[in-house]
Order: structure tokens, then C-alpha cells, then sequence
């Protein structure tokens, strides 16, 4: 999303109207004086940066933890609980590493 001006008054009148029409802002008919396009861009342009989060997508994000179906998050069975148990044991014994934290 484009970053609009805080002080349109630095474009020219032409620049204005042309920013004006690109947005889908309605000009007033007929010609007008350079502060009533600065008023619209205001208002209807610099309005918009207001809405944007101080975000930039070159920042890392929060991970968003993701439940599956089924039980709780810490729950685990008692057959799936002591395979896994007994498994990494095994794994542990035959890479000869330490169980002391098992």
C-alpha cells in the first residue's frame, strides 16, 4: 500500500488532481483553487496512512501456534506416551548417549 504525504501542499496542482483521479477520488467539477485538492488529498489520501500498522513485511512475525484436532495440547495417551518414551530410550542407549533427563 502507498505511503501518502503528511503536507500535500509540496505537489503542484496538476500532481494533485492526477493523485486525486488514480485513488478513485471525485474532483469537484470545474476548476478549483490548489487548497481545495489539497483538502481532498487530506482527507481522503493522507487519511488512509492512518490506517496502515507501523508493520513492514521485512519483520519477523510472532508464530502463531496451531491446534490440531483432537485432544488438549499436553495430553498424550498412555500406550503412545510410553512407546515414545521407550523408543527414544532405545535411541539414546544405541547413539550412547546420556538418559540422565529420561
Amino acid at each position: 500500500m502507498p505511503e501518502f504525504l503528511q503536507d500535500p501542499t509540496v505537489l503542484t496542482k496538476d500532481k494533485l488532481k492526477t493523485e486525486l483521479v488514480a485513488n478513485n477520488v471525485t474532483l469537484p467539477a470545474g476548476e478549483q483553487k490548489k487548497d481545495v485538492y489539497v483538502q481532498l488529498y487530506l482527507q481522503h489520501l493522507t487519511a488512509r496512512n492512518r490506517g496502515t500498522p507501523d508493520f513492514s513485511s521485512d519483520e519477523e512475525r510472532e508464530a502463531t501456534p496451531v491446534r490440531g484436532r483432537g485432544r488438549p495440547p499436553g495430553r498424550v495417551s498412555d500406550m503412545g506416551g510410553r512407546r515414545l518414551h521407550t523408543d527414544l530410550r532405545h535411541l539414546l542407549a544405541v547413539h550412547n548417549a546420556a538418559r540422565g533427563y529420561l
